[in-house]
């Protein structure tokens, strides 16, 4: 394991230890170890969803426009074989 992920390990562990301490009553499965930090990241900054679209092209449109500036990634990969945007 990398230093990192025994650092957030550790940050869990201790953030049950003293839930447990606070709410020696509850069962395991209603006890938060998420750091603040972390609760912050994944209720806010990963919903953060939001996207303008222009409301005067329809999806086939957008969809169009988004192969002809990535005509050379790949689209469909079928066993070995790989197709890019321009290919079909």
């Amino acid at each position: 394991y990398d230093h990192d992920f025994i650092i957030q390990l550790i940050n869990h562990f201790e953030a049950l230890s003293n839930q447990i301490v606070k709410n020696p009553t509850l069962p395991i499965f209603q006890l938060d170890y998420f750091t603040a930090v972390e609760k912050e990241q994944l209720l806010n900054d990963f919903n953060k969803t939001e996207v303008f679209y222009p409301t005067n092209k329809t999806i086939v449109d957008l969809f169009e426009e988004n192969v002809k500036r990535n005509a050379d990634n790949i689209a469909v990969v079928f066993e070995s074989n790989s197709f890019t945007y321009k290919d079909i």
